[in-house]
């Protein structure tokens, strides 16, 4: 697979920004599938720093939104879809809230706890003691 060069975080969202002024420097992170919190890391870090399914995310949302920005809408609403299949309530708030995680583990909880096992109980064994 040939090498891609992504973007900088300034320069995807300045795009960004041009095409849609409510996108925010702090929805990089949601966007990238991460939490608002690791758009810091985005812009200090740079696209080289982070995985690479980051890097490949950044360079493909960036060929969209230059060669096709009247698909902008359509990223963002696939980002909501997933914040909805992901608890985030409402979908709207992954931009502001993040929250991929979250959601999904505090789900995990409440149904592991009210669902009911059906492993039986161990038997102990008496055991007798040794005498000499």
């Amino acid at each position: 697979m040939p090498k891609l060069a992504p973007p900088t975080a300034e320069e995807l969202v300045d795009k960004i920004i041009s095409i849609d002024p409510t996108f925010k420097k702090s929805h990089l992170g949601p966007l990238m599938g991460l939490e608002t919190n690791s758009t810091f890391r985005l812009f200090n870090d740079g696209p080289d720093k982070a995985s690479l399914t980051v890097r490949h995310l950044m360079f493909i949302i960036d060929a969209i939104v230059t060669d096709y920005p009247h698909e902008w809408p359509v990223i963002r609403e696939i980002i909501e879809t997933e914040a909805a299949s992901r608890l985030v309530t409402p979908p709207s708030t992954v931009w502001a809230r993040g929250g991929w995680t979250k959601y999904i583990r505090a789900e995990r909880t409440v149904s592991a706890a009210s669902s009911q096992s059906t492993a039986k109980p161990l038997k102990r064994r008496s055991v007798e003691p040794k005498t000499e």
